[in-house]
């Protein structure tokens, strides 16, 4: 029966995620297919393919094939022109996949070839394709007390990701976490980047223990190399002031312009004066402020407002939040790291999956947004991005980071499919031990304890489980109505048929400045 039930998990988790993903796709829209290529070579048929030469052995990324029986012949070819020895691992009825069977000496390390084939919907065809070179994935594990594997962190950046980023897209990129919901405890780390339209753009996220120093360190290492920020010079990030993020961001990337969220300050800012509603506005105009002169201004005018207000304020030092001291080499004007929040909040259901379900479902999302967006960036007709077009109105003030060209290049390379969670090959190292399960009070971010009220304050307004009124109110059940015009009951004034008769206002309320000689008005009548 444990055999059966292992033998099913595969199918079962590949059923869940295919489910999870499965709201995301736009209607109308086959995402699954490649879009044709534009950038095609001499012997292409001008619709994005290169055709196979038959007895040619000649293999390349991008050929199409009429069927998959014409691809195996075509690897017989291959085969007897090169003579080497390789093997099918996959051969469905619309994708195959082979590699190399030679058996590596010892020493030496194993042969990476591989080559995968699968249905284009658009061409009708059986085209050749690539899964993910150069991708970085790593997996960190602690021993257990049984000298057992345990899970400790995780790291994943796509190749199409980080080279994309790095060709088209502006060096800025902001860090953030967010806390897991499931049972394994532990935190989301995420680098996200912005595409032409001031869109979210993911580049790298990976899943640690807790947000420490440690692991962000871990984590903006792996960046470094990914992304080539070397010193950080010419690159932006932005962030809040989670305190170990600071310190590696310091130590690691040193000339790099490191912007703080003004949003995050300034909910400090309200904790520590939760009485000053007019703050807001203020503290605002300091953040975006266009210049030094125009800043200093509205500080000064902070300072006047408030003093402890203002020593809050300069004890952030809104400088690092501030457009009049941001560098233009970002191309970007954001104040906050909204984007962050975004990615966020469009993982969020995945976040409550277990960890394996989680990171495929992130994976399939990730891989969906980049084929919707490229279809989007296709059918624009202007000559910049939407958003740019709202923001600015001249083009000969817009930048090339907004170009059209720019955002279609953005999303002009997939994340490559990779093999299903049927096809996934058995590891012959030690078995993996699941993190320790948090909690179920320390799941996710810590609630805040609503507020007691006071004895004199109204009660919850909360609707009751069995009767959908509210238990600090008297019930409307069975309740006669009676009419505002007539006085009748079983209708309202506006459906009294008593043309003529008197309205009969009510009472006026007993003014309670008036002192204990005034006495109540006497009611008025209407006629109509």
């Amino acid at each position: 029966m444990e055999e059966d039930e292992r033998d099913r998990t595969p199918c079962d988790l590949k059923v869940r995620v295919e489910r999870n993903v499965r709201d995301f796709v736009d209607e109308d829209v086959d995402l699954f297919a490649t879009p044709v290529g534009s950038d095609d070579e001499d012997d292409n048929e001008g619709d994005g393919y290169l055709t196979y030469k038959k007895g040619s052995g000649e293999l390349r990324l991008r050929q199409a094939f009429d069927s998959l029986h014409a691809f195996k012949q075509a690897m017989v070819d291959y085969v007897l022109k090169y003579g080497w020895n390789v093997k099918y691992i996959r051969w469905d009825k619309d994708k195959s996949e082979l590699k190399c069977a030679s058996e590596a000496e010892e020493g030496e390390e194993a042969c990476m070839w591989r080559i995968y084939c699968s249905y284009e919907a658009p061409l009708q065809k059986w085209m050749v394709k690539v899964s993910n070179e150069d991708s970085t994935v790593e997996l960190e594990t602690l021993y257990g007390d049984d000298d057992e594997d345990v899970f400790y962190r995780f790291y994943v950046c796509f190749s199409a990701l980080k080279k994309t980023w790095c060709a088209h897209c502006r060096p800025i990129f902001g860090l953030d976490a967010c806390f897991l919901k499931c049972t394994t405890k532990g935190q989301l780390l995420a680098a996200v980047g912005r595409d032409a339209k001031n869109q979210m753009f993911p580049i790298a996220w990976a899943v640690v223990e807790v947000e420490s120093e440690d692991n962000w360190v871990w984590f903006i290492e792996k960046l470094q190399v990914d992304l080539n920020l070397h010193d950080g010079e010419g690159f932006t990030v932005i962030s809040d002031r989670q305190k170990g993020l600071l310190n590696a961001v310091s130590n690691l990337l040193p000339m790099v312009e490191h912007r703080m969220c003004a949003r995050h300050i300034y909910a400090n800012l309200k904790k520590n004066h939760p009485h000053r509603t007019d703050m807001k506005g203020k503290f605002w105009k300091v953040a975006k402020s266009y210049n030094i002169a125009q800043y200093n201004k509205r500080l000064d005018q902070v300072k006047a407002y408030n003093m402890s207000v203002y020593d809050s304020m300069m004890m952030k030092n809104p400088k690092n939040c501030s457009l009049a001291f941001f560098t233009t080499s970002s191309m970007c004007d954001d104040v906050s790291n909204n984007i962050s929040e975004s990615f966020n909040h469009a993982v969020d259901p995945a976040r409550a999956m277990p960890l394996v379900e989680m990171l495929e479902t992130i994976r399939s999302r990730a891989m969906l947004r980049i084929e919707a967006r490229k279809l989007i960036s296709k059918s624009h007709r202007g000559k910049f991005s939407i958003k740019a077009m709202e923001k600015r109105k001249q083009e000969d003030y817009m930048a090339d980071c907004y170009l059209t060209s720019t955002w279609r290049k953005q999303y002009e390379t997939p994340i490559e499919a990779v093999c299903g969670i049927t096809f996934w090959e058995k590891s012959e190292d030690a078995r993996i031990i699941p993190p320790p399960t948090a909690p179920e009070q320390s799941r996710g971010r810590r609630k805040i304890p609503k507020r007691i009220k006071g004895r004199n304050e109204s009660p919850s307004k909360k609707k009751t489980k069995d009767r959908n009124e509210s238990p600090s109110k008297v019930s409307r059940e069975r309740r006669i109505i009676h009419c505002g015009r007539c006085g009748e009951g079983g209708h309202n004034s506006r459906k009294c048929a008593n043309v003529g008769v008197p309205i009969q206002r009510p009472p006026k309320k007993k003014n309670v400045t008036q002192g204990e000689g005034s006495s109540q008005q006497p009611q008025s009548l209407v006629f109509e």
